[in-house]
């Protein structure tokens, strides 16, 4: 009971095994982590960010790690006319 010094408990059941995480700003930083990390679990990944060629890099590094689970890469800046984005 309490904490140990030194020692850190880690919930290891896979919470979002199976479920569709979409990750904005996943070409780099802190969004590709986690969408490494997402992949490991087993997650199903929609990427975006405004970087096609990083974002498709690191769909097929999540591809390797999850052991080929999906990976979708939608390219767009959050700031462009959302009209424009449903037009495309």
């Amino acid at each position: 009971r309490g904490s140990s010094k030194g020692h850190v408990r880690r919930n290891t059941e896979k919470k979002f095994k199976g479920k569709v995480v979409w990750i904005t700003g996943a070409s780099s930083g802190i969004g590709k982590h986690l969408a490494l990390a997402c992949a490991r679990e087993g997650s199903k990944l929609i990427l975006s960010s405004r970087k096609e060629a990083e974002l498709a890099k690191v769909a097929e590094e999540c591809r390797a790690a999850s052991g080929g689970q999906e990976a979708k890469v939608l390219v767009f800046d959050l700031l462009e006319d959302p009209a424009r984005l449903l037009a495309r």
